[in-house]
């Protein structure tokens, strides 16, 4: 098991949502959402301390934010806003917040928007249009001022619960949910106006939530949640493989997955009961607990980012009651750069950059 240190990266008006985004320098950033919708929030850790901000031009219907850094570590945020039913967008180029762009004017939409930002910074965005006459998958990608839109999936109500993921070959990756009724998982890969759609897992129905994942082949790996559980399926050459059960009871309904250098995967997720918890494969599904501080229903809207170099796990999330970002990291695996027969006992000085809290 795991040791994990539990820190604070913002104490007020994390009220829903959460996005992580990490540096060049290897330090985390946050965006979340306040009471209502009306505000938003930008944390980030400058190498001293946690810093935060409004996002002052973020004021109205702002669900469902996804915040990606550029190559220079400049803040774009993709969401979603209730008030309009349309996906934006904003920036923070020359250290001021962007007016809102809408990225796509012909659909509404509902439930989860997703985005990457490639090396090229152009940003790829994944979310489903939910219309009285549409309810498609639908795929944007561009830049400020920039943006080009198309339907991926127009199969029945479709697109549910979008998580995108980009290979390196520029592939586009995006797992969600047939609606219809059924809300089996569905998987599309492509590029922009050339998109083929599969299905992943059909017999499992009732999904509402998936994150997506590829490995060093290209090969997606999805997490996703149904009823009170989470499962885990892969693709290789062979094709989708048999689905695994994480946890088979009490999930609350939040997980993300990611893969270390080696493909294994990890899912964090959080359980009805308010804790947060950790799941390693490695045959089997082994499962511990990140954080179950009493008083404190933790692991809303939980992100992971793993650190080949060092092995250490770092995950954000919320802790509903407080309306706190809470921030949790572990040596977990042994690195990319030791034989693996040997367990790191330090992490090297320009990653000691983590807080040390006590509460």
């Amino acid at each position: 098991m795991a040791s994990w240190t539990l820190d604070r990266a913002y104490t007020g008006d994390a009220a829903n949502y959460l996005s992580m985004a990490f540096d060049t320098s290897g330090y985390p950033h946050f965006v979340t959402v306040g009471t209502g919708g009306t505000a938003a929030y930008y944390v980030y850790w400058d190498g001293a301390a946690w810093q935060n901000e409004s996002v002052d031009t973020l004021t109205v219907g702002v669900m469902y934010p996804v915040l990606l850094l550029d190559s220079g570590d400049v803040p774009h945020i993709v969401y979603s806003q209730s008030t309009t039913a349309r996906t934006k967008y904003v920036n923070r180029v020359g250290g001021t917040w962007s007016a809102v762009e809408t990225i796509d004017n012909t659909y509404g939409y509902t439930g989860q928007t997703s985005a990457v930002i490639d090396s090229s910074d152009d940003i790829h965005v994944a979310y489903y249009a939910s219309l009285t006459i549409y309810k498609d998958l639908r795929y944007v990608v561009g830049s400020s001022g920039s943006w080009a839109a198309e339907a991926v999936d127009t199969t029945g109500d479709v697109g549910v619960c979008p998580s995108i993921a980009l290979a390196s070959d520029g592939t586009v990756h995006i797992a969600y949910c047939q609606g219809d009724g059924s809300q089996y998982l569905k998987h599309a890969y492509g590029t922009a106006g050339a998109f083929t759609v599969e299905i992943a897992d059909s017999t499992t129905t009732g999904i509402l939530g998936t994150s997506i994942a590829l490995d060093s082949g290209g090969y997606p790996h999805i997490g996703y949640f149904y009823t009170d559980t989470v499962m885990y399926v892969k693709e290789t050459a062979a094709g989708w493989q048999t689905p695994t059960t994480v946890v088979s009871s009490n999930a609350g309904g939040h997980q993300r997955v990611a893969l270390d250098y080696a493909d294994r995967p990890y899912i964090v997720y959080d359980l009805t009961d308010g804790t947060l918890r950790f799941a390693s494969y490695t045959g089997t599904w082994a499962t511990e607990v990140v954080d179950d501080t009493a008083g404190e229903h933790v692991g809303h809207y939980p992100r992971i980012h793993l650190d080949n170099s060092t092995g250490y796990v770092y995950i954000g999330h919320h802790d509903f009651t407080n309306k706190d970002i809470k921030y949790a990291y572990a040596y977990v695996f042994v690195p990319i750069c030791q034989p693996l027969m040997k367990r790191a006992t330090t992490v090297p000085y320009s990653r000691q950059w983590h807080p040390r809290m006590k509460y």
